[in-house]
């Protein structure tokens, strides 16, 4: 029995070394990331939020590529996610930003809420992308009467050869 606490007490101790041990990485890494944007320049108007542009110009400085490498990110792939990361928004504060982009480090393990908002992000990116395919195909129903419209206006009875031919929207598409 006594093993057993003592085991459930190093594995404790382990745990809290751990958070400590990441807290203490990630504080440094972003103070030191604040200190080189104050330093260098990039955040020009001084106001601790990071644009676009400037995390593009973060990344191009060499320390920040260094730094952020050291928290775990991987920052080629961290160049590919900046739509994602300012998807909301032209701007974000500085703590909002760091916030955002740890979660972005290959260390973090999923969870379930990470499935879950996963499954509500790509619902509602679906059901955006099934109203423009319906804008898409109204417009194109649009185009096939007004060029039905258009051809009897003119007298054309159909297609060259004779017949009639109706074409869809999808087919219009191709045309």
């Amino acid at each position: 029995m006594l093993n057993m606490l003592i085991g459930v007490m190093c594995e404790t101790i382990r745990l809290v070394s751990e958070a400590e041990t990441e807290e203490t990485l990630v504080a440094q890494a972003c103070r030191e990331l604040r200190t080189m944007l104050y330093q260098s320049g990039l955040d020009a108007d001084g106001d601790e939020m990071i644009s676009k542009v400037e995390f593009g110009s973060m990344l191009d400085v060499q320390e920040a590529c260094l730094c952020l490498k050291h928290l775990g990110l991987d920052v080629v792939a961290l160049v590919d996610q900046t739509d994602f990361i300012f998807k909301d928004t032209d701007r974000l504060a500085f703590d909002d930003f760091m916030e955002l982009v740890l979660q972005l480090r290959g260390c973090n393990t999923a969870t379930v809420k990470d499935v879950v908002d996963l499954r509500r992000t790509m619902k509602v990116e679906t059901i955006k992308m099934q109203q423009e395919l319906k804008k898409l195909y109204g417009l194109c129903m649009l185009n096939a009467e007004a060029s039905a419209t258009a051809s009897a206006s003119l007298g054309q009875s159909g297609p060259p050869g004779g017949g009639s031919r109706r074409m869809s929207a999808p087919q219009l598409l191709l045309t």
